[in-house]
């Protein structure tokens, strides 16, 4: 293996040889074609002076991401020092909406509390979930309350849904009336007993003897 080795790297190997023994291939590359930032570039830039439109939308319109849309104007600006972006929009998109959440804080409280998801009262209102929590704290906040954790909310559901149980009420007659599946109101009833060191009793047994 030395011994190949030492041939294959010998540079005079084949010293002595004619030229017939050889023959040339000559490989050209071609020019690097322009990058699709570069070759746009132009094209998104005044599209966006023209109809004023956020990156968003000029991503959309020219079928590629927001970061490219974003380099192709950085390219533009780069390559024409006396150009300027005209369109005011900070990170190339329109503002979001603000709301005034103190005309529902309260509404979106009780709803929340009554078993409303905030996803769901996000839709109801029109926003989005942060600002859903913002709504919650100032309730909470304006009621001299602080807002219940996840665990407080869950330690709250299984104390009510214990209470309908004590209350002689049937497992699906629970689930109805906390709005989950017999499956979630089962997992409260579960845990309330946990909590008190004690084995659920057999639901089954007893729906059994109600009907």
């Amino acid at each position: 293996m030395r011994s190949l080795a030492e041939f294959a790297a010998d540079t005079d190997r084949f010293a002595g040889l004619s030229d017939d023994w050889f023959w040339t291939d000559e490989f050209q590359i071609p020019d690097k074609p322009p990058s699709w930032v570069a070759e746009n570039a132009e094209g998104v830039f005044l599209r966006r002076q023209e109809a004023k439109l956020s990156h968003g939308n000029l991503a959309a319109e020219f079928g590629v991401s927001k970061p490219t849309i974003g380099a192709a104007i950085k390219h533009y600006l780069a390559t024409h020092p006396d150009a300027k972006d005209e369109v005011n929009l900070a990170s190339g998109g329109a503002r979001p909406i603000k709301f005034n959440i103190e005309l529902f804080a309260d509404e979106a409280r009780q709803l929340w509390e009554s078993g409303w998801s905030k996803s769901e009262l996000a839709e109801k209102y029109g926003c989005s979930t942060p600002t859903i929590d913002k709504a919650l704290a100032l309730a909470y906040e304006q009621s001299g309350l602080p807002m219940p954790t996840r665990k407080d909310r869950q330690s709250m559901k299984n104390a009510e849904a214990r209470q309908l149980l004590d209350a002689g009420r049937s497992l699906d007659e629970i689930a109805e009336a906390l709005k989950v599946s017999d499956v979630t109101a089962r997992k409260y009833l579960k845990a309330s007993f946990a909590a008190e060191g004690k084995a659920m009793p057999d639901l089954r047994r007893r729906r059994g003897e109600q009907e």
